[in-house]
């Protein structure tokens, strides 16, 4: 993980624990991350620790265990849903469905999902060898989750 990636999760609430304090002890938000495991690549859900230099993710249902992630893949859940009910994460890549406010045509358009540090939001984006086009992600956007940026990076070109 990179040090800029390791600051933003900081500024959003994210560190490791320090000597002699226990996750237990921890008053916990409502906040979710999830990650591929070091050992398998099996996708986990729960809270994000950094322990030393590695992180975990500790499942809620079976504190106090946790399993190693590979640090690239952690992302947070954005608290929004699809239209299928499935959570949307940091890193997923949706399918939007919106009409063109100009010609009225329904568009498909398909986005990598991305926090914003300028405007503390999570935002829809895909880049293009000559620039990129973004749009908020939202309660009110027909979105369908279709893959992730880890396991089907294809789908973005």
């Amino acid at each position: 993980m990179s040090e800029v990636q390791e600051n933003a999760l900081h500024r959003r609430g994210v560190r490791g624990l320090e000597e002699g304090e226990r996750l237990e002890d921890f008053e916990m938000r409502e906040s979710l991350f999830r990650g591929k495991r070091a050992d398998n690549g099996e996708w986990i859900e729960g809270f994000l620790v950094k322990k030393f230099d590695k992180w975990y993710i500790y499942d809620f249902d079976f504190l106090p265990y946790s399993s190693e992630i590979t640090p690239e893949t952690a992302s947070q859940y954005t608290g929004l849903t699809d239209k299928n009910g499935k959570k949307i994460f940091e890193g997923d890549i949706v399918k939007e469905v919106s009409m063109h406010f100009r010609t009225m045509k329904i568009e498909k358009n398909i986005y990598a999902v991305e926090w914003c540090e300028f405007n503390f939001s999570y935002r829809l984006i895909r880049r293009f060898d000559n620039g990129e086009r973004t749009t908020y992600l939202t309660k009110c956007g027909d979105y369908e989750v279709i893959g992730n940026i880890h396991d089907n990076p294809e789908l973005l070109k």
